[in-house]
Protein backbone atom coordinates (compact mmCIF):
# COMPACT_ATOMS: atom_id res chain seq x y z
CA UNK A 1 0.00 0.00 0.00
CA UNK A 2 1.58 3.32 -1.07
CA UNK A 3 1.54 6.37 1.21
CA UNK A 4 2.92 8.88 -1.27
CA UNK A 5 -0.39 9.41 -3.08
CA UNK A 6 -3.35 11.61 -2.17
CA UNK A 7 -5.66 8.66 -1.71
CA UNK A 8 -7.66 8.13 1.47
CA UNK A 9 -6.69 4.93 3.25
CA UNK A 10 -8.92 2.75 5.43
CA UNK A 11 -7.83 -0.01 7.76
CA UNK A 12 -9.88 -2.98 8.85
CA UNK A 13 -8.83 -2.64 12.49
CA UNK A 14 -6.17 -1.08 14.69
CA UNK A 15 -4.02 -4.21 14.60
CA UNK A 16 -3.57 -3.83 10.85
CA UNK A 17 -2.81 -0.14 11.28
CA UNK A 18 -0.24 -0.70 14.03
CA UNK A 19 1.43 -3.49 12.09
CA UNK A 20 1.89 -1.26 9.07
CA UNK A 21 2.88 1.71 11.25
CA UNK A 22 5.61 -0.27 12.97
CA UNK A 23 6.95 -1.45 9.61
CA UNK A 24 6.88 1.97 8.00
CA UNK A 25 7.54 4.03 11.18
CA UNK A 26 6.55 7.19 9.31
CA UNK A 27 3.14 7.82 7.73
CA UNK A 28 2.42 11.18 6.14
CA UNK A 29 -0.76 13.03 5.30
CA UNK A 30 -0.95 14.73 1.92
CA UNK A 31 -4.00 16.96 2.05
CA UNK A 32 -7.03 14.76 1.37
CA UNK A 33 -7.39 12.77 4.56
CA UNK A 34 -5.94 9.81 6.40
CA UNK A 35 -8.68 7.74 7.97
CA UNK A 36 -8.63 4.83 10.33
CA UNK A 37 -12.40 4.62 10.27
CA UNK A 38 -15.24 6.20 8.30
CA UNK A 39 -17.10 9.01 10.03
CA UNK A 40 -19.32 10.99 7.61
CA UNK A 41 -20.70 13.20 10.41
CA UNK A 42 -17.42 15.08 10.88
CA UNK A 43 -17.43 17.84 8.24
CA UNK A 44 -20.08 20.14 9.76
CA UNK A 45 -17.86 21.23 12.65
CA UNK A 46 -14.53 21.59 10.92
CA UNK A 47 -12.61 24.88 10.81
CA UNK A 48 -14.78 27.55 12.37
CA UNK A 49 -12.46 30.34 11.18
CA UNK A 50 -10.13 30.75 8.25
CA UNK A 51 -6.43 31.29 8.88
CA UNK A 52 -3.69 33.28 7.20
CA UNK A 53 -1.64 30.09 7.30
CA UNK A 54 -0.82 29.00 3.76
CA UNK A 55 -1.54 25.40 4.73
CA UNK A 56 -4.95 26.12 6.26
CA UNK A 57 -6.83 24.39 3.44
CA UNK A 58 -5.03 21.13 4.10
CA UNK A 59 -7.04 18.70 6.14
CA UNK A 60 -5.49 15.33 6.81
CA UNK A 61 -7.69 13.54 9.32
CA UNK A 62 -6.73 10.79 11.72
CA UNK A 63 -9.81 8.86 12.85
CA UNK A 64 -9.48 6.18 15.44
CA UNK A 65 -12.07 4.06 17.25
CA UNK A 66 -10.12 2.65 20.16
CA UNK A 67 -11.44 -0.34 22.10
CA UNK A 68 -8.69 -0.57 24.73
CA UNK A 69 -8.07 1.26 28.00
CA UNK A 70 -4.58 2.42 27.04
CA UNK A 71 -3.99 6.17 26.82
CA UNK A 72 -3.67 7.54 23.27
CA UNK A 73 -1.01 10.25 22.91
CA UNK A 74 -0.59 12.25 19.69
CA UNK A 75 1.64 15.28 19.15
CA UNK A 76 0.76 16.73 15.74
CA UNK A 77 3.80 19.01 15.66
CA UNK A 78 6.38 16.25 16.14
CA UNK A 79 4.26 13.48 14.65
CA UNK A 80 4.89 11.23 17.65
CA UNK A 81 2.14 8.75 18.56
CA UNK A 82 2.08 6.30 21.42
CA UNK A 83 -0.65 3.81 22.24
CA UNK A 84 -1.06 0.24 23.46
CA UNK A 85 2.69 -0.21 23.89
CA UNK A 86 3.49 0.98 20.36
CA UNK A 87 5.30 4.13 19.27
CA UNK A 88 5.22 5.44 15.73
CA UNK A 89 5.00 8.68 13.73
CA UNK A 90 2.19 10.36 11.80
CA UNK A 91 3.20 13.57 10.04
CA UNK A 92 1.33 16.52 8.48
CA UNK A 93 -2.04 15.79 10.05
CA UNK A 94 -4.33 18.69 10.93
CA UNK A 95 -7.30 16.87 12.49
CA UNK A 96 -7.92 13.94 14.79
CA UNK A 97 -11.24 12.29 15.65
CA UNK A 98 -11.12 9.74 18.47
CA UNK A 99 -14.02 7.57 19.60
CA UNK A 100 -14.12 5.10 22.45
CA UNK A 101 -13.52 5.48 26.17
CA UNK A 102 -9.73 5.58 26.37
CA UNK A 103 -7.92 8.62 27.80
CA UNK A 104 -6.26 10.94 25.29
CA UNK A 105 -3.46 13.50 25.26
CA UNK A 106 -3.39 15.49 22.02
CA UNK A 107 -1.22 18.46 21.06
CA UNK A 108 -1.98 20.47 17.94
CA UNK A 109 0.47 22.22 15.64
CA UNK A 110 0.77 25.60 13.93
CA UNK A 111 -2.14 24.90 11.58
CA UNK A 112 -5.90 25.08 12.22
CA UNK A 113 -6.60 21.83 14.04
CA UNK A 114 -9.87 19.98 14.62
CA UNK A 115 -9.76 17.70 17.68
CA UNK A 116 -12.73 15.54 18.70
CA UNK A 117 -12.60 12.87 21.40
CA UNK A 118 -14.67 10.11 22.96
CA UNK A 119 -15.65 9.54 26.57
CA UNK A 120 -12.24 9.14 28.15
CA UNK A 121 -10.36 11.76 30.16
CA UNK A 122 -8.92 14.24 27.68
CA UNK A 123 -5.97 16.63 27.79
CA UNK A 124 -6.23 18.71 24.63
CA UNK A 125 -3.84 21.52 23.70
CA UNK A 126 -4.37 23.48 20.50
CA UNK A 127 -1.16 25.57 20.56
CA UNK A 128 -0.99 27.81 17.45
CA UNK A 129 -3.68 28.27 14.80
CA UNK A 130 -7.45 28.70 15.00
CA UNK A 131 -8.39 25.40 16.57
CA UNK A 132 -11.74 23.66 17.06
CA UNK A 133 -12.32 21.17 19.89
CA UNK A 134 -15.22 18.80 20.45
CA UNK A 135 -14.52 17.05 23.77
CA UNK A 136 -16.44 14.04 25.07
CA UNK A 137 -17.97 13.52 28.50
CA UNK A 138 -15.00 11.99 30.28
CA UNK A 139 -13.69 15.25 31.72
CA UNK A 140 -10.19 16.66 31.46
CA UNK A 141 -8.77 19.89 30.04
CA UNK A 142 -9.09 21.95 26.86
CA UNK A 143 -6.41 24.65 26.45
CA UNK A 144 -6.70 26.66 23.26
CA UNK A 145 -3.35 28.46 23.10
CA UNK A 146 -2.66 31.12 20.47
CA UNK A 147 -5.14 31.90 17.73
CA UNK A 148 -8.93 32.18 17.77
CA UNK A 149 -10.08 28.87 19.26
CA UNK A 150 -13.53 27.31 19.64
CA UNK A 151 -14.81 24.59 21.97
CA UNK A 152 -18.06 22.89 20.92
CA UNK A 153 -19.95 21.45 23.89
CA UNK A 154 -22.95 19.17 23.59
CA UNK A 155 -26.19 20.80 24.79
CA UNK A 156 -26.31 18.90 28.09
CA UNK A 157 -23.09 20.47 29.39
CA UNK A 158 -23.64 22.96 32.21
CA UNK A 159 -21.30 25.57 33.67
CA UNK A 160 -20.73 24.58 37.30
CA UNK A 161 -17.53 26.16 38.55
CA UNK A 162 -14.09 27.62 37.95
CA UNK A 163 -10.52 26.78 38.87
CA UNK A 164 -7.16 28.51 38.81
CA UNK A 165 -3.74 26.98 38.19
CA UNK A 166 -0.58 28.93 39.02
CA UNK A 167 2.76 28.58 37.29
CA UNK A 168 3.86 28.74 33.67
CA UNK A 169 2.63 25.40 32.34
CA UNK A 170 0.27 25.09 29.37
CA UNK A 171 -2.61 24.49 31.83
CA UNK A 172 -1.89 27.53 34.01
CA UNK A 173 -4.44 30.31 34.25
CA UNK A 174 -8.17 30.35 34.88
CA UNK A 175 -10.56 27.64 33.70
CA UNK A 176 -14.32 27.34 33.54
CA UNK A 177 -15.62 23.94 34.69
CA UNK A 178 -18.46 22.19 32.89
CA UNK A 179 -20.32 19.00 33.76
CA UNK A 180 -22.37 16.90 31.36
CA UNK A 181 -25.77 15.68 32.54
CA UNK A 182 -25.53 12.88 35.11
CA UNK A 183 -21.74 12.83 34.85
CA UNK A 184 -19.29 13.61 37.64
CA UNK A 185 -16.23 14.25 35.49
CA UNK A 186 -15.19 17.90 35.25
CA UNK A 187 -14.24 19.44 31.91
CA UNK A 188 -11.93 22.44 32.36
CA UNK A 189 -11.86 24.98 29.51
CA UNK A 190 -8.93 27.40 29.80
CA UNK A 191 -9.14 31.16 29.33
CA UNK A 192 -6.95 30.94 26.22
CA UNK A 193 -9.98 29.44 24.44
CA UNK A 194 -11.85 32.45 23.11
CA UNK A 195 -15.12 30.95 21.84
CA UNK A 196 -17.46 28.34 23.31
CA UNK A 197 -20.56 26.82 21.77
CA UNK A 198 -22.62 26.41 24.93
CA UNK A 199 -26.16 25.01 25.06
CA UNK A 200 -26.63 25.58 21.35
CA UNK A 201 -25.32 29.16 21.19
CA UNK A 202 -21.85 30.37 20.27
CA UNK A 203 -20.58 32.80 22.91
CA UNK A 204 -17.25 33.93 24.30
CA UNK A 205 -15.26 32.55 27.21
CA UNK A 206 -15.30 36.02 28.76
CA UNK A 207 -19.10 36.32 28.68
CA UNK A 208 -19.49 32.94 30.35
CA UNK A 209 -16.95 33.95 32.99
CA UNK A 210 -18.88 37.17 33.66
CA UNK A 211 -22.12 35.22 33.97
CA UNK A 212 -20.78 32.76 36.55
CA UNK A 213 -21.27 33.88 40.17
CA UNK A 214 -20.95 32.20 43.56
CA UNK A 215 -23.19 33.05 46.53
CA UNK A 216 -21.40 33.77 49.84
CA UNK A 217 -23.80 33.85 52.78
CA UNK A 218 -23.43 34.67 56.46
CA UNK A 219 -23.59 31.27 58.18
CA UNK A 220 -25.77 32.77 60.93
CA UNK A 221 -27.57 35.72 59.31
CA UNK A 222 -29.88 36.50 62.27
CA UNK A 223 -27.11 36.76 64.85
CA UNK A 224 -25.55 40.12 65.78
CA UNK A 225 -22.19 38.47 66.42
CA UNK A 226 -19.22 39.42 64.24
CA UNK A 227 -18.51 37.11 61.32
CA UNK A 228 -15.96 36.76 58.51
CA UNK A 229 -16.71 36.10 54.84
CA UNK A 230 -13.78 35.37 52.53
CA UNK A 231 -13.99 34.96 48.77
CA UNK A 232 -11.54 33.79 46.15
CA UNK A 233 -10.73 34.52 42.51
CA UNK A 234 -14.25 34.01 41.09
CA UNK A 235 -17.15 36.48 40.81
CA UNK A 236 -19.10 36.36 44.08
CA UNK A 237 -22.25 37.74 45.70
CA UNK A 238 -21.75 38.53 49.39
CA UNK A 239 -24.79 38.64 51.69
CA UNK A 240 -24.09 39.74 55.27
CA UNK A 241 -26.36 39.16 58.24
CA UNK A 242 -27.56 41.20 61.21
CA UNK A 243 -24.12 41.37 62.76
CA UNK A 244 -20.95 42.99 61.53
CA UNK A 245 -19.41 41.01 58.70
CA UNK A 246 -15.75 41.46 57.74
CA UNK A 247 -15.79 40.72 54.01
CA UNK A 248 -12.79 40.10 51.74
CA UNK A 249 -13.61 39.47 48.12
CA UNK A 250 -10.04 38.81 46.87
CA UNK A 251 -10.32 38.49 43.07
CA UNK A 252 -13.18 38.62 40.61
CA UNK A 253 -16.01 41.09 40.09
CA UNK A 254 -17.67 40.89 43.50
CA UNK A 255 -21.11 42.22 44.47
CA UNK A 256 -21.74 43.28 48.06
CA UNK A 257 -25.43 43.32 48.99
CA UNK A 258 -26.99 45.73 51.45
CA UNK A 259 -30.26 44.04 52.41
CA UNK A 260 -33.04 43.72 54.96
CA UNK A 261 -30.75 42.78 57.85
CA UNK A 262 -28.91 46.10 57.63
CA UNK A 263 -32.11 47.93 58.46
CA UNK A 264 -31.44 46.80 62.03
CA UNK A 265 -27.66 46.32 62.06
CA UNK A 266 -26.51 49.92 61.82
CA UNK A 267 -23.51 51.85 63.13
CA UNK A 268 -21.34 49.43 65.10
CA UNK A 269 -22.90 46.51 63.22
CA UNK A 270 -22.08 47.89 59.77
CA UNK A 271 -20.26 45.49 57.47
CA UNK A 272 -16.58 46.10 56.70
CA UNK A 273 -15.67 45.55 53.06
CA UNK A 274 -11.92 45.16 53.19
CA UNK A 275 -10.80 45.07 49.56
CA UNK A 276 -13.38 46.80 47.38
CA UNK A 277 -11.76 47.28 43.96
CA UNK A 278 -13.68 49.11 41.21
CA UNK A 279 -11.06 48.09 38.63
CA UNK A 280 -12.06 44.42 39.11
CA UNK A 281 -15.76 45.18 38.59
CA UNK A 282 -16.74 45.22 42.30
CA UNK A 283 -20.14 46.78 43.03
CA UNK A 284 -22.36 47.72 45.95
CA UNK A 285 -25.96 46.47 45.59
CA UNK A 286 -28.57 48.22 47.77
CA UNK A 287 -32.00 46.60 47.95
CA UNK A 288 -33.97 49.83 48.34
CA UNK A 289 -37.29 48.08 48.98
CA UNK A 290 -35.92 46.78 52.30
CA UNK A 291 -35.30 50.38 53.36
CA UNK A 292 -38.80 51.50 52.45
CA UNK A 293 -38.18 52.98 48.98
CA UNK A 294 -38.87 52.20 45.34
CA UNK A 295 -36.17 52.44 42.70
CA UNK A 296 -37.82 55.60 41.36
CA UNK A 297 -37.73 57.23 44.79
CA UNK A 298 -34.24 56.29 45.91
CA UNK A 299 -31.08 58.23 45.12
CA UNK A 300 -27.42 57.82 46.06
CA UNK A 301 -24.85 60.60 46.19
CA UNK A 302 -21.07 60.16 46.36
CA UNK A 303 -19.17 62.87 48.23
CA UNK A 304 -15.46 63.53 48.72
CA UNK A 305 -15.24 66.18 51.46
CA UNK A 306 -16.78 66.75 54.89
CA UNK A 307 -18.76 69.81 53.82
CA UNK A 308 -20.21 67.85 50.87
CA UNK A 309 -21.21 65.09 53.26
CA UNK A 310 -22.99 67.52 55.57
CA UNK A 311 -24.88 69.10 52.69
CA UNK A 312 -25.83 65.73 51.19
CA UNK A 313 -27.22 64.43 54.51
CA UNK A 314 -29.30 67.60 54.96
CA UNK A 315 -30.89 67.01 51.56
CA UNK A 316 -33.85 64.70 52.00
CA UNK A 317 -33.58 63.78 48.30
CA UNK A 318 -30.46 61.71 49.04
CA UNK A 319 -31.59 58.44 50.56
CA UNK A 320 -28.03 57.05 50.50
CA UNK A 321 -24.67 58.80 50.70
CA UNK A 322 -21.18 57.39 50.20
CA UNK A 323 -18.21 59.28 51.66
CA UNK A 324 -14.99 58.42 49.81
CA UNK A 325 -12.90 59.99 52.59
CA UNK A 326 -14.24 57.88 55.46
CA UNK A 327 -15.37 54.93 53.34
CA UNK A 328 -18.83 55.04 54.95
CA UNK A 329 -21.95 54.03 53.07
CA UNK A 330 -24.80 55.81 54.82
CA UNK A 331 -28.54 55.35 54.86
CA UNK A 332 -29.88 58.86 55.40
CA UNK A 333 -32.63 57.48 57.56
CA UNK A 334 -33.67 60.83 59.13
CA UNK A 335 -34.04 62.68 55.84
CA UNK A 336 -33.28 66.41 55.95
CA UNK A 337 -32.69 66.44 59.70
CA UNK A 338 -29.18 67.00 61.03
CA UNK A 339 -26.85 63.98 60.70
CA UNK A 340 -27.76 60.54 59.44
CA UNK A 341 -29.62 59.04 62.40
CA UNK A 342 -27.10 56.23 63.01
CA UNK A 343 -27.49 55.11 59.42
CA UNK A 344 -24.03 53.73 58.54
CA UNK A 345 -24.64 50.39 56.82
CA UNK A 346 -21.14 49.58 55.48
CA UNK A 347 -17.56 50.81 55.73
CA UNK A 348 -15.10 50.31 52.89
CA UNK A 349 -11.40 50.25 53.75
CA UNK A 350 -8.34 50.55 51.56
CA UNK A 351 -7.08 52.99 48.97
CA UNK A 352 -9.56 51.94 46.27
CA UNK A 353 -12.53 53.46 48.14
CA UNK A 354 -11.47 56.91 46.88
CA UNK A 355 -12.09 55.75 43.29
CA UNK A 356 -15.70 54.73 43.91
CA UNK A 357 -18.34 56.61 41.91
CA UNK A 358 -22.10 56.40 41.45
CA UNK A 359 -21.43 53.90 38.67
CA UNK A 360 -20.25 51.38 41.30
CA UNK A 361 -23.42 51.53 43.42
CA UNK A 362 -26.59 49.88 42.12
CA UNK A 363 -30.00 50.57 43.59
CA UNK A 364 -32.00 47.39 43.06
Amino acid sequence: MAYTTKATHHFNDIREFLTIARLRQRIRGFGTGFLLQEDPSYDADLHHESSNNNNATRNDILRYDCQTDDRFHFDMASGEVSHAGSEFQLHNFESVVISGEQDTVIYGNERDNYIATGDGSDYLYGLDGNDTFRPGRGGGWVIGGDGLDLVILDDDFELKGASQVSGDSLSSGTQLIFYAENERQALHVGDSTELIQYQGTKTTWTKLWDSYRVERLDSNPYSKSENTLNGNFVNENFHGGLGRDNITGLGGADHFFMEHSHNYALGAYADRILDFDPSEGDRIKIDVSEFGYTRLEANVKVVHHSHERTEALLDGANEFVFDTHSGELIWNRNGDDQGHGNGVIAILTGESQTNLTNAHIDLI
